[in-house]
This record gives structure tokens, sequence and C-alpha cells, in this order.
């Protein structure tokens, strides 16, 4: 088996895993339901971005992808940092994990330009922080 196939297999068995893992983590804790949709999207963008030449689409999904997160929060902008992390990190993280693993992309493998994929969540989730103070949606209430 190539590294490329290996590559491949190790990233979409990691992605239904993760599913899994996160249906689990919901029935044990429903208030995380937040967190699993957002979770899951930046493990899905991760796992696209190193396959595509159209880097503006990964921009995209980063942003709008926070920007609804940054939305449905409930209070406090470090909310809004942390749905950023979990949407913009996985991009850096497959980024090594395909040059540890020698595999050849459509681009070489660079984690280091990869850290900019929190400039787009980052900007699209404070954008729905911001769209949510000041809409008249109803504020969410935390859940216990």
């Amino acid at each position: 088996m190539s590294s490329q196939t290996l590559w491949t297999v190790l990233n979409f068995n990691g992605l239904v895993l993760a599913f899994v893992l996160m249906m689990l983590a919901l029935w044990a804790r429903p208030q995380w339901w937040q967190a699993m949709p957002t979770l899951f999207a930046g493990l899905l963008i991760g796992f696209m971005e190193p396959r595509t030449e159209e880097i503006i689409f990964i921009v995209f999904l980063l942003f709008a992808f926070g920007f609804f997160a940054g939305f449905v929060q409930p209070r406090g902008a470090w909310r809004a940092l942390s749905a950023a992390i979990l949407l913009a990190i996985w991009v850096p993280l497959n980024e090594l994990f395909a040059l540890v693993m020698n595999v050849h992309l459509v681009e070489p493998p660079n984690p280091a330009a990869g850290l900019f994929a929190f400039v787009p969540a980052l900007l699209g989730t404070y954008l729905g922080v911001l769209i949510q103070r000041t809409s008249r949606a109803p504020r969410a209430e935390p859940t216990v």
C-alpha cells in the first residue's frame, strides 16, 4: 500500500471514528451540541484542504462555519475563539501528518502555511458574535 493510499485511509477512518465518538459524547453530554458540529466541520475541512487546488473554497468554509459557530455561542468572546480553534487546528495538523508520511499532494505539505487557516475562522466567528449581539434574535441561554 502506498503512503498516499494509507494517508487517505487513515484520514477517512479517522473522520468516521470521530463521528462515532462525537455521537457517544452527545449521548453522554447533550450540552456539548454546539461544539460537536464545529469540531466535525473542522475535521472535514482539514481532510479536504490538502486535496484541493482551490484554497478559496477552504477559506470560505472556515469563514462560513466560523460565522455560524460564533452566532450560536451563548456568551463570551472566548467561546468564539475556541470555535475558531476547533475549526482551524485541523488544517495545519493534517498538513503535518502528510509531511510526516511523505505524501505527495496537490501542493507540497506546508504546516506553517496551514496556520493561516486561523484567520478566516477567527474573522467568521467574531463576525457571527457581532451579528448575534446586534440582531433582534433572542439570546441563547447556556444549558447545564
